[in-house]
This record gives structure tokens, sequence and C-alpha cells, in this order.
């Protein structure tokens, strides 16, 4: 599903295309802009894969007094389950899950013990809920966030100082990164290349094209050449308008990838640097005439025995 503890680069292909509906949720208030849902944060990056270091603990959250003016009340309901995750956004200050039970990485993934066909729950968050998210978790040991593999290509390390020159914060030097990637590369949703021994470089260096995955990949690892510490979040963003319910509708499409960057004394920022409005892209084209003819007769002629195509011949002459 692309949302377990752990994804090869690439992963995401075959999601990046489906339609079905993953979950849907009221925001209220309505925000202002993109809806970023976070699912898993992924800390270890062995050059291909992403995985996360960390176990989730059981975790029980008092509701408090009163919420702040400027708080978000989502009522999410899931129509899948993928390994237990719950999909939220903002800084999380409340979670209501039905009586399942809650449990909370130190990456500040949330997930229940439970699976099902459909998960109802409501969270309550702190705006906004898009690419100025500030998680408020302060971690004094961000030693595993600034570790890259010890082969990695040397190439990375020199582009990453060529980029951001003598820039010392760590935001602008994130910005500075973002804006190449945007500008110097292209989106595609079909890379081809899971499994490819070095798939960071050959998107660097070769392709440079790729989907969600490979731009913050990308980020985080040329930020953390240079010690600035990171993490790569698998979540959903955007989604479409119900105009029915007035809900935010997210499909398997609306699956994407970002980077959180650690700022001293601040918390973890969300930072996105794939091309588009917001780093959003749109849901993939429609099918064409031709490709849809195309399917037609692999799958209604080709994909039937000899027999019956010679059935299917006969009939059509006659």
């Amino acid at each position: 599903t692309g949302f377990g503890a752990d994804v090869e680069l690439g992963s995401m292909d075959e999601l990046l295309d489906d339609p079905a509906e993953v979950f849907r949720v009221s925001v209220s208030p309505p925000a202002s802009g993109p809806v970023y849902f976070r699912g898993v944060a992924l800390d270890v990056f062995d050059g291909r894969r992403w995985w996360s270091s960390t176990e989730p603990a059981s975790t029980e959250l008092a509701p408090p007094a009163s919420y702040p003016a400027d708080a978000h009340k989502m009522v999410v309901t899931l129509q899948s389950h993928p390994e237990g995750v719950l999909f939220t956004a903002g800084s999380v200050l409340n979670i209501e899950a039905g009586g399942l039970g809650l449990r909370r990485d130190t990456q500040d993934a949330w997930f229940v013990d439970r699976a099902g066909p459909e998960v109802a729950y409501t969270v309550w968050s702190l705006a906004p809920l898009g690419t100025r998210t500030v998680l408020g978790q302060n971690e004094a040991d961000t030693g595993r966030w600034r570790q890259f593999p010890k082969d990695l290509d040397a190439r990375i390390a020199a582009l990453a100082t060529e980029i951001v020159g003598d820039e010392g914060d760590p935001l602008v030097r994130a910005t500075l990164i973002g804006d190449r990637l945007r500008t110097e590369f292209s989106y595609t949703r079909v890379p081809r290349d899971q499994g490819d021994e070095g798939p960071l470089s050959t998107f660097l260096f070769d392709r440079k094209t790729g989907h969600c995955e490979y731009f913050a990949s990308a980020q985080a690892i040329l930020l953390r050449t240079l010690g600035v510490p990171t993490r790569l979040v698998n979540g959903f963003a955007g989604g479409e308008l119900d105009p029915d319910s007035g809900e935010l509708i997210f499909r398997g499409y609306h699956a994407h990838s970002w980077v959180e960057v650690y700022i001293e004394g601040v918390g973890w920022v969300l930072a996105d640097a794939t091309p588009g409005p917001e780093g959003l892209v749109s849901p993939p084209p429609a099918p064409s005439l031709v490709e849809n003819l195309t399917s037609f007769w692999n799958v209604t002629v080709l994909g039937w025995d000899k027999d019956a195509q010679i059935d299917a011949v006969f009939a059509a002459g006659r």
C-alpha cells in the first residue's frame, strides 16, 4: 500500500493510478488550502528502501477543556484500513477512534489496533494543515534523522553543497533544494525503475524524472548530507470536493510523499519538493480512445483461447 513501515523507492507507482476511494473527511472549519494527511514517517534509508526504526506504543489522549480558535475538527471515514494507519492533518490535539486502541510512534504517526473494512474517527488539529504545518515534538537526539548510506553516491553530497552555497539556515536550505528539484526535474507517475540498485542517483543524474517519492527522497537525503535532520512522510494530499456532502474525498491517486525538516527550537516543518502547486499534481488522465480499444482487444480477444477466437471470427462473418 505504500503505508507500511518498510517501503521500497518506487512502490507507489501503481497506487498513483488507482481511482479507488481510500477515505473521506469533513473539515470544520474548511481549510484554506490543500490538506496534507500524513500517514507514516520513515527515518532510515539504505539507498533503495525507507523504513521506520520505531514501533508504535499504546497511547491515551485526554481531550482538552477547550480547543483553540484556529483548531480544525476532521471527521474521517476510512474505506480501507492499510496497516492500521490513521491519517491525520496538522498538529494533532486529540483523536477519538470509537474505543479502538490508539498507538503512536516517536515520529508522530498514529495507528489503531484492530483492522477492519471501515474505520471512523475524529481528529482535532491546529492549523495550518498544509506545507506550513509545524509538528511541535522536539527531539533532543536527532542523529538518526541525519544518517545516510555509507556508500551513498558522492555526487549527491556535492550537489547539495552546490545548491545551498554558504546558506546556513536549515529551512532556507530546504527551500533552495526544493526549488531546484521543482524547476530542473519533471514529474511522471511511471519511472519504471523499481528494483534499480541506485534509484536516487538515477533520478538525480540520469532520468531527472520521477514521482513524489523520488522528489521527497532526494530532498531528504540532500539535506541530510548537509547535517539537516529530515524524515520522509507518506500520506495523502489535496483530495477532491464532494459537491453534495462537502466532504473531501481522497483516492489512491491522491497518495503523496513529502519531507519534514527539523528546526531547532521550532519542531518538524512540512516541506514539499514535488513540482506543481503545493507539490500537488492532477489525477491521472482518462484513458484515450486508442488505449480503451487496445484494452478491449487484449481482454476480449487475445484473452480468449483459440477455439473462442475462431468462433468469434465466424460469428463476425455471419
